[in-house]
């Protein structure tokens, strides 16, 4: 490994993987949010949280593919400048929650009739 190469792996973490993890945190959160079109207000109502304002989380349902595929981008760009700037724990604990929620919107969306009907024969 070259001296120049050295030194760039060898730098502390750079505000861009800080900057990564909590955006990462944020549109992963958008993600879940828009995979769980059906499922998200019936667990609200049935906790006594329902309300005109879930009206609201429509648009992002509508574009739940790109919301996915965007926090995905940008957590997998976090991981990789996480990894090759020898970043802080917590960048490394707040990765790992949004990709955890990231992972959870990908099987809700795919899973969503199926938790539809868990939520709502529950409730009975």
């Amino acid at each position: 490994m070259s001296r120049i190469e050295s030194k760039i792996i060898d730098q502390p973490s750079p505000v861009g993987a800080q900057a990564l993890s909590g955006l990462g945190m944020i549109v992963g959160v958008g993600a879940f949010i828009g995979a769980s079109c059906c499922a998200l207000p019936i667990l609200l109502g049935s906790i006594g949280l329902g309300g005109g304002w879930i009206a609201s989380l429509s648009p992002f349902i509508a574009y739940r593919g790109v919301i996915i595929g965007v926090a995905s981008v940008v957590i997998a760009v976090g991981w990789w400048l996480a990894l090759t700037r020898r970043s802080k724990g917590s960048v490394y604990g707040l990765l790992g929650i949004a990709t955890a929620i990231v992972i959870s919107a990908i099987f809700l969306s795919a899973y969503e009739v199926d938790v539809t009907r868990f939520l709502v024969s529950w409730q009975r």
